[in-house]
């Protein structure tokens, strides 16, 4: 047992780097996926040493250390946010092996990526804006994380957390060609097809899709095929295909 435990803290310092004894976290939104990452940081003692700085929400901010157990107090309590504002705090900490984690859809803030990064402030993105944008703005991003030596992951963005992008990224650094991808890119549309059989309005079963946490924050990205053509983008990108929505087409059939 405490062979094991000398070897999770081993594991742990190369995680969260041995120059500094926790990574700081800057996290811009509060919502239902907010709520269920802070129990998961809660219960996971793995990550103990790497305390949540700042928060965000739509409405309200709070930068320091945080009490998890009392977050929602918090910020519901906090003064009024300006993003401008949480940035530039952000970039004058300059503190070593920060990470910004974008847990909104938000364009405004997909839009602030460049001024972290060019900071060496590593950026994760549930978020889809960024690299489902302009093909000029992708590269972009990914060329400042090289230069200014930071991350920019957005594994989420595709396939809910499972390892999706990277395993392509890793076929492509060995070497592979990707010529065929098959999936099932929407877990909201699956999810209201195999549900809805007419015994209830379809608006209440989006709404079922909606509380069971499938869909987007508005779920008409997911109805309208948004999301799947973000997805799609994404996908194609990772692959190194320079793909732009105006050659993507959908077909009803």
């Amino acid at each position: 047992m405490e062979m094991r435990l000398k070897a999770l803290r081993a594991l742990q310092d190369l995680v969260i780097f041995t120059a500094r004894p926790y990574v700081v976290r800057e996290l811009p939104g509060w919502g239902r996926l907010f709520a269920a990452m802070v129990g998961d940081y809660q219960r996971n003692w793995f990550w103990a040493a790497a305390p949540i700085k700042t928060i965000r929400g739509k409405r309200h901010g709070y930068l320091m250390r945080l009490d998890l157990s009392k977050w929602a107090e918090l910020l519901q309590n906090a003064a009024a946010m300006n993003m401008d504002e949480f940035i530039s705090i952000i970039q004058k900490k300059n503190l070593r092996n920060s990470v910004f984690i974008d847990i909104t859809a938000s364009d405004a803030i997909a839009k602030t990526y460049p001024q972290l990064l060019q900071k060496s402030i590593s950026v994760v993105a549930c978020n889809k804006v960024a690299c489902s944008s302009s093909y000029e703005y992708y590269k972009n991003l990914k060329d400042l994380a090289r230069e200014f030596n930071a991350l920019f992951l957005f594994e989420t963005n595709v396939g809910a957390g499972l390892p999706v992008i990277g395993t392509l990224n890793d076929l492509l650094r060995s070497g592979d060609e990707v010529k065929r991808i098959e999936a099932v890119l929407s877990g909201t549309l699956n999810f209201v097809f195999n549900n809805y059989n007419g015994e209830k309005s379809f608006a209440k079963v989006v709404r079922q899709a909606q509380d069971e946490g499938y869909t987007e924050p508005d779920p008409r990205l997911d109805l309208s095929g948004i999301d799947v053509m973000r997805k799609i983008m994404i996908l194609a990108r990772s692959t190194g295909f320079k793909a732009v929505s105006t050659i993507m087409a959908f077909s009803n059939g």
